[in-house]
């Protein structure tokens, strides 16, 4: 199906100079300064002018389906969904995770706006702990559900001091970050501790202030705790009083990334599938983000997996095949098959010794997935792991040096027929399978 999309503004606005929304290759559509009056500095647009018009395929942007939605990544700022309803002349986009005000309507038999209300799911108090904060937002530690006029402290969670990692366990003899989850007005009180013995009586098992102070009305810096035995925390805010527990580790182990860092990256995100009722981010990184079960406006900020060896390692596609999901990267194929997060879920390696390049060459014939390497065209046959390229077979001995990831720009799939379009636009390919032949036009 094709898309044909005008951007346009309801109101004023400024782009600067980085792209508005990020163009993967040729086939994405994009805002750029350079587009615009061949402007380098900030460009002043004005409302109700038309700055692109472009046709968008399923397969170029590689837009995710689901329960009658079409989910996409700009791979800049946002997640868009395209709700297609039927047997109504207007369909309807919303932005999820970004607030500027633009308009997208489609040239053909429906109009279709976008809302750029701020709809990011709001994780409730003990969703923050698990699965986590929302990385869409763009402050995922204050981006919680914290609704409620009764005087309440909701739970608590832990950051290094600079609140850049969220941490699981206290560290021991370490500052750390104390933050409280309230509602209502009312600040709370200094945190108090006592050894968490058994001993309820307060006489016998007396609480002691945590050391440290408020840097603001719900985020107590302690300045450290110097012994390692399990503890209770009280926190009392008015009337209610609340417990938790923990026990001060000699480390600090990193439970995740630095939040805010993995927040960026997700939305640079360009490709993205649904997997297992999860919407799955990728690209332009070794990352791959998952989102909740069935809620695509909430990323956890735990659920992701690295999946790369180094820095120009890159995940180019995730394809479905044999049952699993091979993982293609630059370099390397992956195998990733069971549920993200249950003890099925498993990533391992398929095949160590190529990889690919440009996803728009990756096509399923039969019971294998064809894709051009750096050097050449090969198929993927099995579905785990071969010694050497024992799982690949090259396909294009016929014509040696021909293909590679610079010269082919698309391939298509016609029946058995693998169709390779050359960078030129000009030459085309087709490698029949059932014949193992080539033939060029």
């Amino acid at each position: 199906m094709i898309y044909r999309l005008k951007l346009q503004l309801t109101s004023d606005y400024t782009i600067e100079c980085t792209p508005f929304l990020y163009t993967y290759g040729d086939s994405y559509f994009y805002i750029r300064d350079t587009q615009i009056n061949n402007s380098t500095t900030s460009t002043p647009l004005k409302a109700n002018n038309t700055f692109l018009s472009r046709d968008i395929t399923d397969m170029d942007i590689g837009i995710a389906k689901y329960n009658n939605n079409l989910y996409f990544s700009t791979g800049y700022n946002s997640l868009l969904r395209l709700a297609i309803i039927e047997n109504d002349p207007r369909s309807y986009i919303e932005s999820i995770g970004s607030n500027n005000d633009i308009t997208i309507t489609e040239e053909h038999s429906r109009e279709v706006l976008m809302s750029y209300a701020y709809n990011l799911y709001k994780p409730v108090p003990y969703e923050v702990i698990n699965p986590g904060f929302n990385i869409l937002a763009d402050n995922p530690l204050s981006w919680i559900e914290e609704a409620g006029n009764v005087e309440k402290i909701r739970g608590v969670f832990y950051t290094t001091t600079d609140d850049s990692n969220v941490i699981q366990t206290v560290p021991c003899n370490i500052p750390f970050n104390i933050h409280v989850i309230t509602t209502g007005t009312g600040n709370p009180e200094t945190p108090e501790i006592r050894p968490n013995n058994g001993e309820l009586d307060e006489a016998k098992n007396p609480y002691t202030k945590l050391p440290g102070s408020w840097s603001s009305s719900t985020v107590f810096s302690c300045t450290g705790i110097d012994t390692i035995e399990a503890y209770e925390m009280k926190i009392t805010k008015g009337t209610d009083k609340f417990l938790t527990y923990f026990t001060p580790t000699a480390y600090v182990p990193k439970d995740v990334g630095n939040i805010n860092d993995i927040s960026g990256l997700v939305f640079k995100c360009p490709r993205c599938k649904v997997i297992n009722n999860q919407l799955v981010l990728f690209g332009n990184s070794g990352y791959i983000f998952f989102s909740d079960f069935e809620n695509f406006k909430y990323f956890p900020n735990y659920y992701y997996v690295y999946v790369t060896q180094s820095d120009d390692e890159q995940i180019v596609d995730i394809v479905y095949f044999r049952q699993f999901y091979a993982i293609f990267t630059n370099k390397r194929i992956l195998r990733m098959s069971g549920d993200f997060g249950a003890d099925n879920f498993e990533i391992g390696p398929l095949n160590d010794f190529m990889g690919c390049v440009n996803h728009n060459t990756i096509r399923q014939v039969y019971n294998s997935l064809y894709f051009v390497g750096y050097n050449g065209i090969y198929s993927l046959n099995q579905g785990y792991l071969g010694s050497g390229t024992e799982n690949l077979k090259r396909v294009d001995t016929q014509l040696v040096n021909t293909f590679n990831f610079d010269n082919v720009s698309y391939c298509y799939v016609l029946g058995s027929t693998y169709i390779i379009i050359m960078s030129d636009g000009k030459t085309w390919y087709t490698y029949d399978v059932d014949n193992d032949m080539f033939l060029r036009y």
